[in-house]
């Protein structure tokens, strides 16, 4: 498998798009997938810049992708980096997909000199971001539904990995 910003690999916007629309699509009914198609496309130009988009493929195939991006929830505007759209294709997920993209976009984030990182999730995944460095924050709304606010720090993960 490889990861690559999804800039290099437009090919899968289309992929990406009807992922999106069949698993969030229901958070803001009136959406259309050429809409999300339109969205994905407008954070597949950068390789360096928030917003942006990575993408893990093999094969020809986009297996997951993940998101760097400002402000996703409203609610929180001082909240301002953030990882969304996090999403494994049903064949590869329980094979680590998700972790890889987590840590690619952490990765990222370090150098553009990001120092903390947040992200927005349903409880069913609090345990699986936790397991990737995120600290569960609070409860709060994002359209129609409830998530959990979760906040990566570079300061606290550097702090435990000097203490293993």
């Amino acid at each position: 498998m490889e990861v690559s910003f999804l800039a290099d690999y437009p090919q899968y916007i289309d992929q990406i798009a009807h992922w999106y629309f069949d698993e969030w699509g229901y958070l803001v009914p009136e959406i259309t997938v050429d809409e999300v198609k339109e969205n994905v496309s407008g954070k597949a130009q950068s390789r360096h810049d928030i917003p942006l988009i990575f993408v893990i493929h093999q094969h020809g195939k986009p297996a997951g992708v993940v998101e760097l991006k400002y402000r996703e929830n409203a609610n929180h505007p001082d909240y301002e980096h953030w990882i969304g759209g996090v999403y494994v294709s049903p064949a590869f997920r329980g094979t680590g997909v998700a972790r890889i993209l987590v840590e690619t976009a952490k990765k990222h984030a370090v150098t553009l000199g990001l120092t903390k990182l947040y992200l927005q999730c349903k409880d069913d995944y609090i345990g699986l971001y936790s397991k990737y460095g995120f600290q569960a924050l609070h409860k709060t709304k994002y359209g129609v539904i409830s998530t959990m606010v979760m906040k990566w720090d570079v300061c606290e993960e550097e702090t435990s990995d000097d203490a293993s």
